[in-house]
């Protein structure tokens, strides 16, 4: 039996890959990595099995119920534990399960990062025109040509870019957890693959 993965390993999952580096235009408190590494939490064959599935639209149906974060713990324990139970070969199985997992969730945290990457920059566009309003403001205050209608007009618009901003902000740092969800979520597969909780 295989040690069991402890919580250091989720740690060097997170920061185990030699590119990682914090960006500049990385948003979020959390360590920007862009790639997760398979061999730290899984210790088989560092490469898919060639296995002929019997049904491969459940093998895939499990993968999806895995990685989906809004399904709990418990059920992924029962669907993981179910669908080994049918299998004559679960130790080719579970091996192919990972790293079927495993790609699924290194691809949708890709697309997430790049997603994060987008909305910063958004942000970041939207923070610039902010502060060129409120220096027009500034400057319409002291002057004696300012259009009142002009000024309630631009102090209207940037009411409304700062609220945007600050709902984008809180936002964000939903965004930002939710790299980290996945990483959680592909250690706790590799967990049960190599417990009790699977045959």
């Amino acid at each position: 039996m295989k040690k069991p993965i402890t919580a250091m390993i989720l740690i060097g999952l997170i920061m185990s890959n030699s590119q990682a580096t914090n960006l500049d235009d990385w948003p979020c408190i959390q360590r920007y990595t862009p790639e997760l590494s398979a061999t730290v939490v899984w210790q088989q064959e560092p490469s898919k099995q060639s296995l002929t599935l019997s049904d491969p639209i459940a093998h895939q149906k499990i993968v999806d119920v895995s990685t989906n974060l809004r399904n709990d713990i418990p059920l992924i324990e029962s669907s993981l534990r179910g669908y080994l139970e049918e299998k004559a070969n679960p130790s080719e199985i579970r091996n192919l399960l990972f790293y079927d997992v495993f790609e699924h969730i290194q691809a949708k945290r890709k697309r997430i990062l790049k997603g994060i990457f987008r909305y910063s920059e958004k942000q970041q566009k939207l923070a610039i025109r902010i502060d060129k309003q409120r220096t027009a403001i500034s400057t319409a205050l002291t002057s004696d040509q300012t259009d009142p209608a002009a000024l309630e007009d631009l102090q209207s618009r940037q009411l409304w870019d700062s609220r945007a901003f600050r709902e984008r902000k809180q936002q964000l740092a939903y965004l930002c957890e939710k790299p980290v969800k996945l990483e959680q979520r592909l250690f706790f597969i590799a967990k049960a693959l190599n417990s009790n909780t699977a045959p």
